[in-house]
């Protein structure tokens, strides 16, 4: 067993490599094996729990979070609560991820604001590249005031 951070995936590696190496004959006996730890404890309560990725421990929290709570939107007659609030909140930190990744690989978020805002037609097959490359092409027109590189 090794640390759950990187530097433990590193050794982790090393490890299975001197066995591959030099130890083939404990591997091919099938006496080899590996634990994973896991990387948050995270209480809230009385609940207690372990989570083995960032992206598991928000989901926990928000479960947590959401059994008592409620949303009022406009324009809904009812607020949302607990299964549809966690579906509501997960796709917003997936939506939220994603769009850090957008703006870490170099597109401007200006962009992307533009593009959140426009409604496209979907068919059964999605969004269609026509119309993606030419909202991308308003988009960075809107922002540049007309010169874009986009």
């Amino acid at each position: 067993m090794t640390d759950a951070d990187v530097d433990g995936a590193h050794i982790r590696t090393l490890l299975l490599t001197f066995f591959f190496r030099h130890m083939v004959q404990v591997i091919e006996a099938g006496h080899l094996f590996i634990a994973q730890p896991p990387l948050f404890k995270i209480k809230k309560g009385r609940a207690e729990r372990y989570a083995m990725s960032e992206r598991e421990m928000e989901e926990f929290l928000l479960a947590q979070w959401v059994e008592k709570a409620s949303v009022k939107v406009p324009g809904k007659a009812q607020p949302l609560k607990e299964d549809s609030l966690l579906e509501t909140l997960k796709r917003v930190l997936e939506f939220r991820t994603l769009f850090g990744k957008f703006c870490r690989r170099g597109i401007p978020a200006a962009i992307l604001d533009g593009l959140l805002r426009k409604k496209f037609k979907a068919t059964k097959r999605g969004v269609g590249d026509a119309e993606i490359t030419a909202a991308v092409s308003e988009a960075a027109a809107e922002t540049t005031g007309g010169a874009s590189r986009w």
